[in-house]
């Protein structure tokens, strides 16, 4: 987890036709984005904020900051992630609901790229949707 903010990543792919995740996506701009560590003083914890040049992403991403999620286990991308796999989490809002987002790195990734899988929804239910964003070595 702690190589997240190691790298620019661009958002793949989002059902843009889905009501809950395609927000998450805007159809010009770079799609750009990296995470930003800080420690949040308030609870003497490491979060990363996401970035992102003016434009490059839809303005939903603007101002998040996600943390580690607690879990322990490592992502499979041949399974369903559940509570224990280790990712980040954050919440957003989505129209008139909040609607959790979890970001897990596959460090198998494709090819040479480095991969993250994107989930929107509660993780013990399906899912509402889901993204992907690389990044090269």
């Amino acid at each position: 987890m702690n190589n997240y903010h190691r790298r620019i990543w661009t958002l793949d792919f989002i059902d843009t036709e889905d009501p809950v995740i395609g927000p998450l996506y805007q159809t010009s701009g770079t799609h750009e984005f990296w995470f930003e560590p800080f420690v949040a003083a308030d609870v003497n914890a490491l979060r990363f904020r996401v970035e992102f040049e003016e434009g490059a992403m839809s303005a939903i991403w603007q101002g998040l900051t996600l943390e580690p999620n607690g879990g322990t286990e490592p992502y499979d991308p041949d399974e369903t992630p559940t509570e224990q796999t280790e990712g980040l989490k954050c919440q957003i809002p989505v129209g008139e609901s909040i609607q959790d987002l979890h970001v897990f790195l596959d460090k198998t990734g494709i090819g040479t790229k480095q991969v993250l899988t994107i989930v929107v929804g509660r993780l013990d239910t399906q899912p509402a949707g889901t993204g992907i964003a690389t990044a090269q070595d």
